[in-house]
């Protein structure tokens, strides 16, 4: 019993790259999610989950980002738990930070990403398809023999 497809958009997303640098240190990149939302009829159906994974599958393939963070209401546990299962820990709490809403502060949840980890996935996916080629051609070598 899925709610009907509505005549507007049922989710959004939209994201931001913030690039920083103190003096003296490397440059440091993060991802912004300004926005990550459902409709409350489409909530618990993994959308979200699908959007949050697709973001954060381009930060790890890309390897050049440092963090992934937004802002969250203080009061929205369902987003906090959401972030908090992929890992974003709250890192600072911005007092009035929203204008029009109550209550008006907000955390800011960041998720560190592991440049290192990400190398070593890339390598060992380059190995895994250097592996996938090499078997291919040595089957087909044989079949020719047959």
């Amino acid at each position: 019993d899925l709610p009907s497809v509505p005549t507007r958009r049922s989710s959004d997303l939209c994201c931001r790259i913030d690039v920083s640098q103190e003096p003296g240190q490397e440059s440091r990149r993060k991802l912004y999610i300004m926005t990550l939302g459902c409709l409350a009829p489409y909530r618990r159906l993994g959308i979200g989950t699908k959007m949050l994974k697709h973001v954060m599958e381009i930060i790890q393939n890309d390897g050049n980002f440092d963090a992934v963070v937004l802002h969250v209401q203080i009061n929205n546990e369902g987003a906090l738990e959401f972030y908090k299962k992929f890992g974003f820990e709250i890192v600072e709490t911005k007092k009035a930070y929203y204008k029009r809403i109550e209550p008006a502060d907000a955390h800011v949840l960041e998720k560190k990403i592991d440049k290192k980890a990400v190398k070593i996935g890339r390598a060992t996916s380059e190995l895994q398809s250097h592996h996938d080629l090499v078997c291919r051609l040595l089957l087909e070598k044989k079949k020719k023999k047959l």
